[in-house]
């Protein structure tokens, strides 16, 4: 299997989202890995918490959460343990920086996450963030849903990927602008023959949901070939 990947990222200042997308291959069993977040951080002055977030869960991935999956890439319930616990440290720290309760901190930070190994993907989401399937089955395009929107609760989804398919996470302050009618037309997996050709569909919506007001926006789109 191989990953073709895309974002887009809607430069602003402060930068209330930020947005990690990291692909390579394993050396040891030359599986694809792809790691991404996406943090948004609506009501932050300077953008600190949205970026200390995606900081800290990349720097977790790289260091502890890649060596349980290349050890043990059916432990779901090992790696969804260990990034409660990152959650749980981050708004700690970020709590005593800020001087909020911790309980209070969690719903300030919306985070939508994905992480790929092979045929196998754990998606993590937490607030107003979306996640998403995109199949083009019996030749029409489709989008599922996959996450809620529940402020400051947090989601942990794993699951095995076919070839062409797409797995999209997106803030919600550009999901909430499109309908899924416009995500299906604009998005159909077999026309993305491209990282570069995706990308520019991602724009296009991107240009759709800035028209009605879209702020803080940002998305990343897996397809599996």
């Amino acid at each position: 299997m191989q990953y073709l990947s895309c974002y887009y990222w809607q430069q602003e200042k402060p930068a209330r989202t930020s947005l990690v997308l990291q692909q390579f291959m394993s050396r040891r069993s030359k599986l694809p890995i792809l790691f991404s977040c996406i943090c948004t951080a609506e009501n932050s002055e300077r953008g600190i918490e949205n970026e200390y977030y995606a900081r800290q869960l990349t720097d977790w991935f790289r260091y502890q959460g890649m060596e349980v999956l290349r050890k043990r890439r059916e432990s779901s319930g090992e790696l969804e343990g260990l990034l409660r616990q990152q959650f749980a440290r981050i708004d700690g720290e970020l709590a005593e920086y800020s001087g909020r309760g911790i309980s209070e901190q969690a719903k300030e930070v919306s985070v939508v996450g994905l992480v790929c190994i092979g045929e196998q993907f754990w998606l993590f989401q937490r607030g107003r963030v979306s996640g998403c399937l995109l199949n083009d089955r019996f030749g029409k395009s489709h989008c599922t849903y996959l996450t809620n929107k529940t402020v400051g609760e947090f989601r942990f989804l794993t699951g095995a990927m076919e070839t062409n398919i797409g797995l999209l996470i997106v803030t919600e302050s550009l999901a909430e602008r499109l309908s899924k009618q416009q995500v299906e037309a604009c998005l159909e997996i077999n026309e993305l023959t491209s990282a570069g050709k995706g990308k520019c569909r991602l724009q296009e919506l991107s240009y759709e949901a800035e028209k009605c007001g879209g702020s803080h926006m940002g998305a990343v789109l897996l397809v599996t070939r």
